[in-house]
């Protein structure tokens, strides 16, 4: 699956990076927390969060995701999330799905979980 083809399956849009969707997602993996992100540079996996901080974009750009999925009702921070980025090459997709349930989504429409040994 592609990030294009995320909000499909997903119910998600896309806030920014929109020029960066094509590539493939064969892994994904969600955190509440930024010391819950796996710190490999090999990780290129889509990131599932409820954060919304700077860190998020900033820990994603390090560890090469390709793309975060903000999950929850975010709203508000939103436009936060896009000033952040507005710079980035990192495509910022948005859900009312809990991260538990955008994960069961994108799992099921063949989106793996990340583990070390899926590297």
């Amino acid at each position: 699956m592609t990030l294009r083809e995320i909000p499909a399956h997903s119910n998600t849009e896309v806030l920014c990076g929109k020029d960066y969707c094509d590539g493939y997602i064969h892994n994904a993996s969600a955190c509440e927390l930024i010391s819950g992100i796996p710190s490999s540079h090999d990780f290129q996996a889509l990131l599932i969060t409820s954060l919304t901080n700077t860190h998020v974009t900033h820990t994603s750009d390090s560890i090469h995701a390709p793309g975060v999925i903000v999950a929850g009702d975010r709203k508000s921070s939103i436009e936060t999330i896009e000033v952040i980025t507005k710079h980035s090459t990192i495509p910022v997709l948005a859900t009312r799905y809990a991260v538990i349930d955008c994960c069961g989504l994108l799992f099921a429409h063949g989106v793996k979980a990340y583990t070390k040994d899926s590297l």
